[in-house]
């Protein structure tokens, strides 16, 4: 699996996509991000649900023998709206995002900064970010939220349907938002401030042990 396709939570259907690969720092190991209404979805989520690759929002197929994660953790907040899924060792999940360049560093969203990001509906895209500091209402299962500071893009299929959760980043190779919303005709998305994302789910990009190195040390440590 890479960042930028589709992913989904068994019990609520639906698809949103893969963020990329990051890590836990209590654990240290790599595992999925994507937005709590994507891996969650409810307040009354439970940790340990099943994860599917692809997500069963339509045209994607997933069933629940397509596991590839439990849900680990999922924050809700006015500011961050994220999830973690950790890993069941079924498939690995690569550091890369497809269509893109591989993202290692946390940045700083900036007012003009061309961002891009690699989403299941919608593929790469460029936009431009319009507003850093944006207060927001998105509605939830029948309920308003209002969020606080999150950051404005602009640009031809900014956002669309199932691509939520993915990964707004920069040419330098840095995150700056998690995406979680848009308006309806896909001009406008809502994301996240990544700095925001990493402190509330304890995450970072690069120090870490992957599925495929842990798989890789255990063979290692067998033959020896």
């Amino acid at each position: 699996m890479v960042g930028g396709i589709s992913v989904g939570n068994v019990v609520i259907g639906g698809s949103g996509t893969i963020g990329f690969s990051v890590f836990d720092n209590i654990t240290r190991e790599g595992m999925i991000l994507s937005n709590w209404h994507v891996l969650c979805g409810r307040l009354t989520c439970a940790l340990g649900e099943s994860i599917i690759q692809p997500g069963q929002g339509s045209p994607d197929t997933g069933q629940p023998t397509d596991e590839v994660a439990k849900l680990y953790r999922a924050v809700l907040t006015d500011r961050v709206d994220a999830a973690l899924g950790r890993l069941t060792g079924s498939r690995f999940l690569s550091q890369n995002i497809l269509g893109r360049d591989t993202i290692f560093k946390i940045g700083t969203p900036l007012l003009g900064m061309t961002v891009r990001k690699s989403g299941r509906s919608s593929g790469v895209t460029h936009a431009t970010i319009t507003d850093i500091s944006a207060d927001i209402d998105i509605l939830y299962d029948k309920v308003v939220r209002h969020f606080l500071e999150q950051v404005v893009i602009e640009g031809t299929d900014a956002s669309l349907p199932g691509d939520s959760g993915s990964i707004w980043g920069n040419d330098q190779g840095e995150a700056i938002g998690l995406n979680f919303a848009g308006i309806n005709n896909g001009t406008i998305a809502f994301a996240n401030p990544f700095q925001q994302v990493a402190a509330a789910l304890n995450i970072n990009l690069n120090d870490g042990i992957t599925m495929q190195d842990f798989v890789a040390i255990g063979y290692l440590n067998l033959l020896w």
